[in-house]
């Protein structure tokens, strides 16, 4: 289902692909539903005691491709009330999301004995440019859990979850959000 948002590319309406969440989550087979849904619950519980605010959401292959998938992309969001000018650089501001993005995870995991932590890769420069403000990579972390398609956290540098949004020009499912 595609709806059609204010976000405007040169004076014209621009087409968000925004997939519903239950339409989304009944695509999946029953270990992926649960660990998804498991995943989402964890992350809004952790970001309200936290008092925060963001979003978790889905992009990539698992919403435009044949499945089984190899992995699911998630896009996490946490919105800390800085900016990009807050930061010295752009690798700054990077690994300060990405440490709210490790604790969370590693608390979920805790919580959720079934999941693991696979890899980590914390966010990176691109070495040919060798500025501490072009980044190569973000940061992500993979969660597992047997019997499940594997689960990439994408660390997410922009801003507010509805920034991050209005961004998404491939099919989208947003499956957490506090405000």
């Amino acid at each position: 289902m595609a709806d059609i948002s204010a976000k405007e590319t040169g004076g014209a309406l621009k087409t968000t692909p925004e997939v519903d969440r239950g339409g989304f989550l009944s695509k999946l087979n029953e270990s992926d539903q649960d660990n998804i849904t498991t995943l989402a619950t964890a992350f809004e519980r952790k970001m309200k005691k936290k008092q925060q605010r963001g979003g978790m959401i889905v992009v990539g292959g698992i919403l435009e491709k044949p499945l089984p998938r190899k992995d699911i992309d998630i896009r996490v969001v946490v919105e800390t009330g800085k900016t990009r000018n807050d930061y010295e650089t752009r690798i700054a501001q990077a690994m300060d999301r990405f440490n709210i993005l490790e604790e969370i995870t590693s608390q979920l995991v805790s919580d959720n004995p079934d999941l693991k932590i696979a890899a980590r890769m914390e966010p990176a420069i691109d070495e040919e440019y060798q500025s501490p403000s072009i980044l190569k990579h973000e940061g992500t972390i993979r969660i597992e859990r047997v019997g499940a398609t594997p689960i990439e956290l994408l660390n997410t540098v922009g801003g507010t979850l509805e920034e991050e949004i209005r961004k998404q020009e491939r099919p989208f499912a947003v499956i957490a959000r506090v405000s």
